[in-house]
């Protein structure tokens, strides 16, 4: 569900900002940052963005980001947390870069969900 998505984006956001700041998190300090949804899911996708490759857990109990955003697109994202099309109802309103690709998504696929994951945390202000 989108929910679900949101949360990826969220968690890779943080993760984003703290190896650009020259930063380590853990992952108690990243799900603290985070703060958004059920601990339980959150733990569940953070788990989802380990087995994808996403992200790695250092000697030292903290995160890395393994990926390059800027190369993963938001479909790989969807497809790799496995996560069900269509995110948005029919008639559903909503706004931001996000919604609009996710409403864009309903009549062709891989498209609109080309945009770079880092592109995308940018334009949200997931970080």
């Amino acid at each position: 569900d989108r929910g679900k998505l949101e949360q990826g984006l969220r968690l890779l956001a943080q993760l984003h900002g703290a190896y650009q700041r020259g930063e380590r998190l853990s992952a108690e300090d990243l799900l603290v940052a985070v703060e958004n949804g059920p601990l339980l899911q959150l733990q569940a996708v953070l788990a989802g963005l380990q087995r994808s490759g996403y992200i790695l857990e250092a000697g030292d109990d903290c995160l890395l980001l393994a990926k390059d955003l800027r190369q993963v697109t938001l479909y790989e994202l969807v497809r790799d947390l496995q996560i069900p099309l269509p995110l948005v109802a029919e008639g559903e309103i909503g706004d931001g870069v996000l919604f609009a690709r996710l409403q864009q998504a309903q009549t062709a696929l891989s498209e609109p969900l080309a945009i770079s994951v880092e592109e995308l945390i940018v334009a949200d202000g997931y970080a």
